[in-house]
């Protein structure tokens, strides 16, 4: 529902919140640190705030990051979900008429 300038997502089960990053170049590290705070709100009649500092330490040789463990289990998920975001977005150009 959008009310601006306030939009309301709804997500049920498992779901992906998936952003693009570029590693520069010149890049001496075999890792890379990404760390977020994730607040939410469970709602049915009312609703409950939760929140969780998450991070997650990914391999900067993307080979070794499909390999390990965690991320490997997630690597078909993403490629799922960048189909669905190039079929969604083929959808909402067509609907706008581009």
């Amino acid at each position: 529902m959008l009310i601006p300038p306030l939009a309301n997502l709804g997500f049920e089960g498992e779901t992906l919140l998936m952003r693009e990053v570029t590693v520069p170049s010149d890049y001496q590290g075999q890792t890379l640190e990404f760390s977020s705070l994730a607040q939410w709100l469970v709602c049915r009649e009312v609703c409950i705030p939760g929140e969780a500092n998450l991070s997650l330490r990914v391999a900067v040789d993307a080979d070794a990051a499909l390999r390990d463990g965690d991320l490997a289990a997630y690597a078909e998920k993403v490629a799922e979900a960048q189909s669905l975001i190039g079929r969604a977005a083929a959808v909402i150009s067509a609907e706008a008429g581009g």
